[in-house]
């Protein structure tokens, strides 16, 4: 009688687990959810590009009648600013203040913290660049157009320089209004058009510069003509001697100065004139980047 109480036990045990099982497992059409995993942000690099209007309040540059060349640079680099700064994919900033024309506090504090590390940046890089031509791995090649620069201004755009480098800067974008010497200063002179400067071929950052150079001058000419000044007939000049883009091999990444025209020509100074050369400076540095 006990093995038959046993063997029953069992029995209902067993049965009791087909139940359970039948009764509690997932049907093979229903579809198990998951919680669908958060992917992972990746943080996008921006563009980093600093934009230098020429000269400033102690220095304005050339002028022709009532108009200024530190005003006019400030007005386009103004112009220039405010279309990067909508744009999420550029890290974009300014040496000068827009309104007053001062150096913004960030490089104020910096040209006066290192003063010292600046200067001994430029005498490095003379010397070192004495040290490459003397030893035959730099042929000297003077630039086409002699540009003359106080110590004061010297030591500034050094210290632009060293800081961009610092500060990993893409693209460095210095911004001018040409002229030159003649009888009458008074009166408008015979040249016109735009003109762009780039670092020398020998130099580390040349290549990408002249890239961007080019690019920009793609879009400019489709409404601006180029310099009638015969010695800038290329339009894109290199330099070696020219600060701004990087003499002595001072920048590590692309920097141009452009030579928007000249200061005299009638419609320079328009707002509407400043906004379109804005516009499509813009766009040939997006478009350099974007193919990048």
């Amino acid at each position: 009688m006990s093995k038959f109480f046993i063997g029953l036990f069992l029995v209902i045990i067993i049965i009791a687990g087909l139940f359970a099982f039948y009764s509690l497992r997932i049907p093979y059409d229903k579809v198990i959810e998951v919680p669908e995993k958060t992917p992972l942000s990746i943080p996008k690099t921006r563009v980093k590009i600093l934009l230098v209007p020429g000269h400033d309040n102690l220095d304005v540059g050339t002028t022709f009648n009532r108009i200024n060349e530190e005003l006019l640079t400030r007005k386009l680099a103004g112009e220039i600013f405010d279309l990067f700064s909508k744009d999420d994919d550029f890290d974009v900033k300014i040496t000068r203040d827009i309104e007053t024309g001062d150096y913004i506090s960030e490089f104020k504090i910096y040209f006066d913290e290192q003063k010292t590390a600046i200067s001994e940046f430029k005498n490095y890089l003379k010397k070192d660049m004495k040290e490459k031509i003397k030893n035959g791995n730099v042929e000297i090649d003077e630039p086409i157009v002699a540009h003359t620069t106080s110590t004061r201004a010297s030591d500034i755009l050094y210290g632009i320089n060293m800081w961009a480098n610092e500060n990993d800067v893409d693209f460095v974008l210095h911004v001018h209004f040409n002229n030159y010497q003649r009888s009458q200063m008074s009166k408008a002179g015979a040249y016109s058009g735009y003109s762009i400067y780039v670092p020398e071929h020998q130099y580390n950052n040349a290549t990408s510069s002249l890239a961007i150079a080019s690019s920009i001058e793609n879009e400019l000419k489709t409404s601006f003509n180029p310099s009638t000044l015969p010695i800038e007939k290329d339009t894109i000049i290199e330099s070696q001697g020219l600060i701004a883009v990087g003499a002595n091999n001072s920048r590590n990444k692309a920097s141009i100065l452009v030579e928007y025209g000249y200061i005299y020509e009638p419609d320079i100074s328009k707002d509407e004139t400043l906004q379109k050369m804005a516009e499509l400076t813009y766009n040939g540095i997006k478009n350099y980047f974007a193919g990048q």
